[in-house]
């Protein structure tokens, strides 16, 4: 028996597996990639448009189209009328305007301006704001004329709303305010008291720098240097620096002036502080005052004689209030001889007051030539209630004072003591004690004292007539009256 070997058992490859299926993206991912490209188009589109509108306004035709734009709106809004003769876009919304012109409807002159210039932030009006910086006013000039028989003015009657312009109900102005870096060169403003009439006040070469302003609802500050020559009542070197800010609104918040200093010729004030102006509570100190006979001469209206002051006089002061109770303390340095005054009052519709004065060692002609040169000490103590008023039948009020003056001694007129204790309830005034020795007399006299009626216990004696002529050219600038006994 033959034996055959097995057959071969035939291996089968197992059938191939389907091909996988294509991935597909998430629909989100081709949705997210489709607005990513509308959106840059927009964006695209949105450029190009301010590119074109810039280049728009940097064209003649463009600027002369939003300067008249400009101008016609104004005019709309306003009972006066505005004048631009050009506009310039420089950069990115540097804006320049000449021949800036402001008329009242009279066609008076109000305000002009050679050129102005300022850069705005167009990013910022989506906020409400108003962003302006590198602002620089050149040549402005504005003239303030009293409208004789009204109240009005030139300036208020030009920037009147127009009889067209709706009015609106009266409230907080919404928008921020921002102003950076102003300049002003060569600037002048007058103020008469009618058209065509002197100047009563007026500056020239005025100029403005280091300024930041600010504006808002709750919040205003202003920081600025200034600097001009008065030109009436009187000429001489005016400047101003200040630095102040009110939390809350302008009218009713807390101002703190961190620095204000006023020059005047050689005068001026240094003044800091803090006050809060709804309840009129605060401290405010006021430092470096100095005042000169020349520049108080040229503020003064012009008269015949001699000067007011005859020395500088210098000095400083402090306000004090809590609310309901208000105090001045002042301090005075005259050529020769101090002033010290404190006065306190309360703050109500009748103030009940009190006044301390001293004077040491005053000479009256150092400090004035109208006064007699000599050498003054003296005192005095007064309170009341309310204001004393003053009429065609005397004084009426509610006070009470005690006076001393003492030692003294005049030129030409010789020693001077006073004593008086006296008071007013209504019209009628009480001398409870005076005693005086004065130009070569003695006095001594007590009683009451009202218009219609004077009851008086009066003691005089001279015993040198010599002395009272003496004393009687003193006075009268006069030679002595002769007159002896």
């Amino acid at each position: 028996m033959s034996e055959h070997p097995p057959e071969p058992v035939r291996e089968e490859n197992p059938a191939p597996s389907p091909p996988a299926g294509r991935y597909l993206k998430p629909g989100w991912r081709k949705t997210g990639r489709i607005l990513w490209i509308v959106a840059l188009s927009l964006l695209a589109f949105i450029v190009l448009a301010i590119g074109a509108a810039l280049v728009w306004l940097h064209t003649g035709n463009g600027a002369e189209e939003l300067g008249k734009l400009v101008a016609n709106e104004a005019r709309n809004s306003i009972a006066g009328d505005l004048r631009v003769k050009g506009i310039q876009i420089r950069g990115f919304l540097h804006i320049c305007v000449d021949g800036v012109e402001l008329r009242d409807p009279e066609n008076h002159k109000v305000a002009a301006a050679e050129r102005a210039c300022l850069s705005v932030s167009p990013l910022a009006l989506k906020a409400h704001r108003v962003e302006l910086s590198e602002v620089e006013l050149t040549k402005p000039w504005l003239e303030i004329a009293a409208i004789p028989g009204t109240k009005d003015t030139t300036l208020s009657r030009a920037i009147a709303p127009s009889h067209d312009t709706p009015k609106e109900p009266a409230g907080p102005f919404a928008w921020v305010i921002d102003v950076k870096d102003l300049k002003l060169r060569g600037g002048a403003v007058a103020i008469r008291p009618a058209l065509g009439a002197a100047a009563t006040f007026a500056l020239q070469d005025l100029d403005i720098s280091d300024t930041h302003a600010m504006y808002a609802q709750d919040a205003t500050a202003a920081k600025l240097k200034l600097q001009g020559q008065l030109a009436a009542p009187g000429e001489a070197p005016v400047a101003l620096d200040l630095d102040a800010t009110v939390q809350g609104a302008a009218a009713t918040g807390v101002v703190d002036l961190r620095q204000l200093r006023v020059k005047l010729g050689q005068s001026g004030l240094a003044a800091s502080g803090s006050w809060d102006i709804t309840k009129m509570s605060g401290e405010l100190h006021l430092t470096d005052l100095v005042a000169n006979p020349k520049d108080v001469e040229t503020m003064m209206p012009k008269r015949e004689g001699p000067p007011l002051l005859a020395g500088e006089v210098r000095g400083s002061a402090i306000i004090k209030s809590d609310g309901k109770n208000a105090q001045v303390e002042l301090q005075l340095e005259l050529p020769k001889g101090k002033v010290q005054a404190k006065a306190s009052a309360t703050l109500e519709k009748d103030p009940r007051w009190d006044l301390q004065l001293v004077i040491d060692k005053l000479d009256p002609g150092a400090a004035t030539a109208l006064a007699p040169r000599g050498e003054i000490t003296a005192r005095a103590s007064l309170h009341g209630k309310g204001t004393p008023q003053f009429d065609k039948h005397g004084v009426t009020g509610d006070l009470e004072g005690v006076i001393h003056v003492g030692p003294a001694q005049i030129e030409r007129m010789g020693a001077i003591s006073a004593d008086l204790a006296a008071s007013i309830q209504g019209r009628q005034g009480l001398v409870k004690a005076f005693t005086a020795t004065a130009l070569g007399l003695k006095l001594q006299a007590h009683g009451e004292a009202a218009f219609d009626a004077l009851k008086l216990d009066l003691l005089l004696d001279a015993p040198d007539l010599a002395a009272v002529g003496r004393a009687v050219g003193v006075l009268t600038r006069q030679k002595a009256t002769p007159i002896a006994g």
